[in-house]
C-alpha cells in the first residue's frame, strides 16, 4: 500500500466513521432485514426536529434527498442490502445520485456536526465555571450539530457494507505500513561486517616477509 494511498484523507475518514455504523448495522441485520431502514429513518426524525426547531433552508434538500432513499429502503431496500424484493435501484437513476451524494458529505456532516456540538457543551462548561453570559448562538448551534449528527449517521447506517468489519482498521494499516518502511530503510543501512586480521597474524606475515 503506497503512502498517497494510505493518507487519502477523505477516504480513510470516511471509512473509519462508517466502520463504527456498521457494527451497529451487522446487530441491526440480526434483528430484522430493514432494521436498518427503520432505525436511519428514526435518526433522520430526529435530525428534522432539530433543524426544524432553527430553519435552516439549505438542509432541506439533504434531507429531502435522505427522506427519501429511507421511504424506499423501508418499501423495497437498497441494492446493497438483502432483501427478497426484486426493485433494483438502477432502474431509478435518481437514488444511484442521491446514494453517490451522501457518500461525499455525510462525513463532513457528521464531523461538522460534532464540532458544532462540542463547541456548545464547552461554551456550557466555561459560562458555568466562569460564571459568564453565553454566546448567544450556543443552542442554536448545538441544535443544529445534533441535526448534522443525526443526518449524517442516517445516511452511513443504510450503506450496508460488511466488507469494512473484515479489514484491519486505518491505524492498524498506518502501523504494519510504517514498520514495513522502517525495516527496509534499516535493512539497507545496517553495517556490513568485514573481517579485520589479529595483531598475531599480520606479525607472523611480517616476519616472513624478512625471512
Amino acid at each position: 500500500m503506497g503512502l498517497e494511498k494510505l493518507l487519502q484523507a477523505p477516504e480513510f475518514i470516511d471509512e473509519g466513521i462508517h466502520r463504527q455504523y456498521e457494527k451497529l448495522g451487522s446487530i441491526l441485520d440480526e434483528k430484522s432485514p430493514k432494521a436498518r431502514a427503520y432505525t436511519a429513518s428514526g435518526l433522520w426524525l430526529t435530525a428534522n426536529v432539530f433543524f426544524f426547531s432553527i430553519p435552516h433552508p439549505e438542509a432541506e434538500i439533504v434531507l429531502s434527498s435522505d427522506m427519501f432513499l429511507n421511504t424506499f429502503a423501508c418499501v423495497y431496500g437498497l441494492e446493497n442490502q438483502k432483501e427478497t424484493s426484486e426493485a433494483n435501484t438502477r432502474d431509478i437513476p435518481i437514488i444511484d445520485t442521491f446514494v453517490q451524494l451522501h457518500k461525499v458529505i455525510r462525513s463532513p456532516l457528521f464531523l461538522g456536526g460534532i464540532t458544532l456540538v462540542g463547541k456548545g457543551v464547552y461554551d456550557i462548561a466555561n459560562g458555568y465555571i466562569n460564571n459568564e453570559p453565553l454566546p448567544e448562538d450556543t443552542y442554536s448551534n448545538m441544535s443544529v450539530g445534533i441535526g448534522m449528527v443525526g443526518l449524517s449517521s442516517s445516511m452511513f447506517l443504510k450503506d450496508k457494507n460488511p466488507g469494512l468489519l473484515k479489514k484491519d482498521p486505518f491505524w492498524k494499516r498506518a502501523y504494519n505500513w510504517a514498520n514495513e518502511k522502517i525495516d527496509s530503510i534499516t535493512s539497507k543501512q545496517l553495517p556490513q561486517t568485514v573481517p579485520i586480521p589479529t595483531y598475531s597474524r599480520l606479525r607472523c606475515n611480517t616476519q616472513n616477509q624478512a625471512a
